[in-house]
């Protein structure tokens, strides 16, 4: 079994094994894929796929139901699940309602049929990468599927992390609203318990504003006069 592949004008043919060493799946990263199907047939055949695309980095499980799939992912850290949606346990929609207990780690490429078209792209509504008809899958498909269904987890992912820290900084974030009552005279301002307080312990409390305390020209000149009066 060889590849062959047209560099500009010279063409390059190598075993199977030398291309995936050359060419590797995912350069410099030892992948891990789960493959969810009770078919042994297909997972035989996407094996064969696997093999004559991965490299030495690269490993596979097998599991023939989603309860045995997802025993598997408790125990192992894998970065993509192959799922097919014709399962023992659970078909079409019913699967794509599981396949939420996969998304939070892993990405997730979805098996169909070609009469399965359309769940395939429902799948990929509900946060599937990606979807394969097997009866059209070939190697070169799968790899590049592969690729693209990690990288698109991998944004997914660092998008909810964004997410997340907004949101976590929305919360620390506290304003001040309202009429806050002050004094006309020594500006010291009212909480809501009916204490007076400086403006600046007030701010701090309810706002992570910090101060530095100066004296502005007005200030100075007042503070100079007075100074001078006292003195004569």
């Amino acid at each position: 079994n060889y590849f062959c592949l047209s560099i500009f004008t010279q063409n390059l043919t190598l075993p199977s094994s030398q291309f995936a060493k050359i060419f590797p799946l995912y350069p410099g990263w030892p992948m891990n894929l789960l493959i969810i199907d009770d078919n042994k047939a297909d997972i035989v055949l996407i094996q064969k796929m696997l093999e004559k695309i991965g490299d030495d980095s690269l490993s596979f499980e097998s599991a023939s139901s989603f309860t045995e799939g997802l025993n598997y992912i408790k125990n192992i850290k894998f970065d993509l699940v192959l799922l097919d949606l014709g399962l023992p346990e659970s078909k079409g929609a019913e699967t794509l309602g599981n396949m939420s207990k996969l998304l939070a780690e892993q990405a997730v490429i979805v098996l169909t049929g070609l009469s399965d078209e359309q769940i395939g792209i429902d799948a990929i509504k509900m946060g599937a990468q990606d979807f394969l008809c097997k009866e059209t899958i070939t190697a070169v498909l799968l790899k590049k599927s592969i690729r693209y269904a990690i990288e698109r987890h991998k944004l997914i992912q660092e998008k909810k992390q964004l997410l997340k820290t907004l949101q976590d900084a929305v919360k620390n974030i506290q304003t001040l609203e309202g009429i806050i009552p002050i004094c006309m005279v020594c500006k010291k301002i009212r909480d809501d318990k009916g204490y007076w307080e400086q403006v600046e312990q007030y701010v701090s409390r309810y706002t992570p504003a910090q101060f530095t305390h100066g004296i502005c020209p007005h200030c100075k000149d007042k503070f100079t006069a007075e100074e001078e009066t006292n003195e004569s």
